[in-house]
């Protein structure tokens, strides 16, 4: 019964270390105007790529209308910068949720205000 229960508890341990972990790292940061919030993504693994940011569930924008977002390919270390706003002119965008989807699936990360 002993060696049922070590063999169990060591699968379970295995299980729980090979959970998948986010592929990529989120900062958020004041951006270029006042109603601005810009978002870093810094990858964590060899190759992955950025394919969306959902930011506040959908009620922030692409404020970088003249470039908008495009997926982008990033290497080990490699990182992206991207503006948003709130909806509406001069709404600003406070970051709470971004849900970054990627070649490895979609990750969610909140922030505090």
């Amino acid at each position: 019964m002993k060696k049922i229960i070590t063999v169990a508890t060591l699968c379970l341990l295995s299980f729980s270390s090979l959970a998948a972990s986010s592929p990529v790292s989120v900062s958020v940061s004041p951006g270029s105007y006042s109603h601005y919030s810009s978002i870093r993504i810094t990858s964590k693994v060899d190759s992955v790529v950025i394919k969306q940011l959902i930011v506040n569930r959908g009620n922030c924008q692409d404020a970088e209308f003249a470039s908008p977002w495009k997926p982008v390919r990033l290497g080990f270390g490699g990182a992206v910068s991207h503006e948003f706003t709130g909806k509406g002119l001069m709404v600003p965008c406070n970051v709470l949720e971004v849900v970054v989807q990627t070649s490895e699936g979609a990750w969610q990360f909140d922030f505090d205000s």
